[in-house]
């Protein structure tokens, strides 16, 4: 009985540290090594400063292919070189050092954002465009970035049924509706008359926002919001989904059609 329990004892540690060990191979490679780089590196760190041969005979790589790895992962400031006699052996660096490679990737991305940037916003589409989102978590993606654009005393125009939109999420909604009030837009709202609408009249202050109520009447099951560079139209029953629009003729008109509405009331 000991024995067969230590056989199956032996064989779990031997699939743990093997399991490890592939997990350490994904991670430098998701760091930017290729698989040999990282075969070499982490064989580098079982054994020390250690021969191109030893390398070799541990990583199983060939001894060709060992010698161009090592010239990269000294690159990449992963190995260094030591002297010993007429010895030359290969050391590896601490792997605090791949905290470079991370700083490396997210400079050359501050760098090369820019320029990517101006070639997306030359896109011939990008002046007119219907974007579609679905599920809660799509209408909320649209909201992280709503206000981005948008400066002190644009038009925010919004026709909602506020109750429906708000339930969709309540703390994100709260505390974006915060967020929009520090911005000094010009908030308008046209809302169906729920007693959500009648609640949230009496706070239009401390949401910088201003508020009338749609007649009675009139029952929708859609938010619709307009700033100066968009429309986003959100339908508020299942199936949750969103439609973004960019179009500078089809915002104007809904511009229009919101104040002339909003005179009237």
């Amino acid at each position: 009985m000991v024995k067969k329990y230590s056989v199956v004892k032996t064989d779990n540690i031997f699939l743990s540290i093997k399991t490890m060990e592939n997990t350490n191979l994904s991670g430098l490679i998701e760091l930017g090594l290729n698989e040999k780089e990282a075969q070499l590196y982490l064989a580098a760190l079982k054994m020390g400063p250690t021969t191109v041969q030893l390398l070799s005979l541990e990583s199983g790589i060939k001894r060709a292919t060992v010698y161009s790895c090592i010239e990269s992962l000294i690159a990449k400031g992963l190995l260094h070189t030591e002297i010993k006699g007429v010895r030359k052996l290969f050391v590896p660096e601490s792997p605090d050092k791949l905290t470079l490679l991370l700083e490396r990737k997210k400079q050359t991305l501050v760098d090369i954002i820019p320029q990517l940037t101006q070639q997306y916003l030359h896109l011939a589409p990008s002046t007119n465009t219907i974007k579609i989102y679905h599920g809660v978590e799509g209408v909320k993606s649209i909201y992280d970035h709503i206000l981005d654009d948008l400066k002190p005393k644009d038009e925010y125009l919004i026709l909602s049924d506020e109750q429906k939109w708000y339930k969709l999420d309540p703390i994100y909604f709260e505390n974006f509706k915060r967020k929009r009030a520090k911005l000094a837009l010009n908030v308008k709202l046209l809302l169906q008359d729920t007693p959500h609408a009648r609640a949230v009249i009496k706070k239009q202050k401390r949401y910088n926002q201003t508020i009338k109520i749609l007649p009675s009447h009139v029952d929708i099951d859609t938010n619709m919001l307009i700033t100066p560079h968009k429309m986003l139209i959100i339908q508020l029953i299942n199936p949750i989904f969103a439609l973004v629009i960019e179009n500078k003729s089809l915002v104007h008109m809904n511009q229009t059609l919101f104040n002339l509405l909003w005179n009237i009331l």
